[in-house]
């Protein structure tokens, strides 16, 4: 989780934005907490909008509570209005900028109300005086805030009183940016009366949120007496089902699978003919016309083969994730999954950095600090050995599905998953800790905004398109230089006991399986310019192709993964992985391979 930064121009100003990780409060129980506390603390900035969400409105004010004890200009940003008053809570926008002492802006991002008012609100709001709110607590806790907050230096950004606070719940980055800490100035009564302020400091704001929500909220009753269960709440009840939920799950995302391969295979068939075009055009073109033409063709034919393949199924896998993402579904089937966590020795949590790796590994590793422990997030990742991300994805459905069928894709992609989640039970024996439950908030369910999924899919398709692409080109090319020279050759056979020995694959594809280290997305188009001619159906037989899938997929998917391991977990500890990660995928991959081989397939 990390601050993302963006500019806007508004009334002829460029302003620049800062989005931090959504969070509940300034604590350090997760690692996006933190993250946007030190946003709060170090950031230069002139306005905080605090979003809050009018169907839980008790839960957002806490956050909204301390920052008001902090003394920034704020703006509330209250959400989810009309979600709430479906569910018979009014909430009253002025009673709550009344009590809050800030200005409260109801909107609805999805149709535009009040987002005009908003950014107006904003702008007024960069020049504004706000005093901080002063939540009182008992008398020995007022006590320890006055002592701590007469020993802090004067001239400090925020409150001494909020520092002190801060200070008194065991804030280390308060205490360092300070140059105090909060033990030796406690009176010797605070102590005796409480033997953990961090938690009586909560329990306390908690009440003073429940307060404030009670008195600007009210329920009312629908008419006709008892509400009736709405299609929501009977989606719900299936989705969520303790039992069988998980299972119905299961079968959505399934079913989104099996529509992507049909959907993929139809994209592909379009872009391979295209690219058949363009390739027959350049051989006719390019013919005899010396040592760099054979480059160009190697470069245009792998570039084509990674292009025809993977941008079919990749920008339609974002187009899926998207819609079930802004349907609602997807966050149902995080928590519904989440049960299964405890079973492998995963916090609850370990659901949400695995779902996000079934779209790319990167910002999976990223999200693995929302769990409570480094040992939590190194199992995590561990599980995403064996969750196929989007190239992974591309992989099985443009490969496999294309050229050995949609069954065999299907048994790729299980075999891998089960493999992953194995491997993440015998790390668990390993790195044992306890787990705990994901409280996770789910989002009403909404009719998908067309734009809304294009974006969101166009934004995680980028990088493909600016970074993959051209390394396609130049890995083609690298392939054929590199053979003139020798060099595949040099590669290929010492290799050969692993992949003609153990994998029964043909020699060759010992580069393909290579160049996957660097991008997963080169594959596909480094396996075609080895198959040469003769085509990726000629080159491999359906056995070999599960076998192919299988060890491209069971490991970390590219070395920008690899970098990101060692950023967020240290290089020891992605090294590891990446070894122990590409060993059980060649044994589960051997394995397959000679079961088939044993099978007469």
């Amino acid at each position: 989780m990390e601050v993302t930064e963006a500019t806007a121009r508004v009334y002829d100003l460029e302003i620049s934005i800062l989005d931090t990780p959504g969070v509940y409060s300034l604590s350090d129980s997760s690692e996006d907490e933190r993250v946007a506390k030190l946003a709060l603390l170090r950031e230069d900035y002139d306005v905080v909008v605090n979003l809050v969400d009018a169907t839980s409105l008790e839960r957002s004010l806490y956050l909204t509570l301390q920052l008001r004890e902090a003394g920034v200009r704020m703006v509330v940003a209250l959400n989810f209005v009309e979600e709430a008053e479906r569910k018979g809570i009014r909430v009253d926008p002025a009673e709550l900028a009344k009590r809050l002492g800030v200005p409260v802006v109801p909107i609805n991002p999805l149709t535009g109300r009040g987002l005009a008012r908003l950014v107006a609100t904003i702008m007024g709001a960069a020049s504004m005086e706000v005093r901080p709110i002063v939540l009182r607590y008992d008398d020995h806790i007022e006590e320890a805030i006055s002592s701590v907050a007469s020993a802090l230096p004067a001239g400090t950004r925020f409150p001494r009183r909020f520092l002190a606070i801060r200070l008194l719940e065991g804030d280390e980055d308060v205490a360092e940016m300070v140059g105090l800490r909060a033990g030796g100035l406690l009176p010797r009564d605070v102590l005796e009366h409480h033997g953990d302020l961090a938690r009586d400091l909560m329990l306390t704001r908690h009440g003073y949120a429940a307060l404030v929500a009670a008195g600007c909220s009210r329920m009312e009753r629908v008419s006709g007496g008892r509400r009736r269960p709405s299609l929501s709440d009977r989606a719900d009840r299936v989705l969520l089902n303790p039992t069988y939920g998980w299972i119905v799950n299961l079968g959505i995302l399934g079913a989104a699978f099996y529509a992507l391969t049909v959907a993929g295979g139809a994209a592909q068939g379009i872009m391979t003919r295209a690219a058949n075009l363009i390739l027959a055009a350049s051989h006719r073109i390019l013919a005899g016309a010396g040592w760099w033409a054979d480059l160009a063709e190697a470069a245009l034919t792998g570039t084509a083969a990674g292009v025809g393949i993977a941008v079919s199924y990749v920008f339609l896998f974002y187009l899926m994730l998207g819609a079930l993402e802004d349907v609602g579904v997807l966050p149902r089937t995080v928590l519904s999954l989440s049960r299964i966590m405890g079973r492998l020795g995963l916090p609850g949590k370990a659901a949400i950095p695995l779902m996000l790796g079934a779209g790319c590994s990167v910002p999976a590793l990223k999200a693995t600090r929302i769990l409570p422990s480094r040992r939590s997030r190194m199992r995590a990742a561990v599980g995403l050995v064996g969750i196929p991300c989007s190239s992974r994805s591309a992989v099985i459905f443009g490969l496999v599905a294309s050229y050995a069928g949609p069954w065999h894709a299907a048994a790729v992609y299980v075999v891998s998953v089960a493999a992953g989640l194995v491997l993440t039970r015998l790390s668990s024996l390993l790195l044992g800790e306890p787990s705990s439950p994901l409280l996770l908030e789910l989002p009403p369910y909404r009719r998908p905004m067309a734009s809304n999924v294009l974006a969101k899919s166009w934004i995680r398709m980028r990088d493909f398109v600016y970074v993959v692409i051209p390394l396609l080109f130049l890995g083609g090319m690298g392939y054929r230089l590199a053979e003139e020279v020798g060099l595949v050759s040099a590669v290929v056979g010492p290799l050969r006991p692993l992949t003609e020995g153990w994998l029964l694959l043909p020699a060759g594809a010992a580069v393909p399986l290579a160049f996957g280290f660097l991008q997963k997305d080169l594959t596909v188009g480094m396996l075609a310019v080895a198959a040469g001619e003769g085509g990726i159906g000629a080159y491999m037989t359906p056995a070999q192709m599960v076998t192919f899938g299988l060890a491209s997929t069971i490991q970390l998917p590219c070395v920008i993964a690899f970098g990101t391991a060692c950023r967020e977990l240290g290089c020891r500890f992605a090294a590891a992985l990446e070894l122990a990660a590409l060993a059980w995928g060649l044994l589960v991959a051997g394995a397959a391979a000679h079961l088939a081989a044993a099978a007469g397939l």
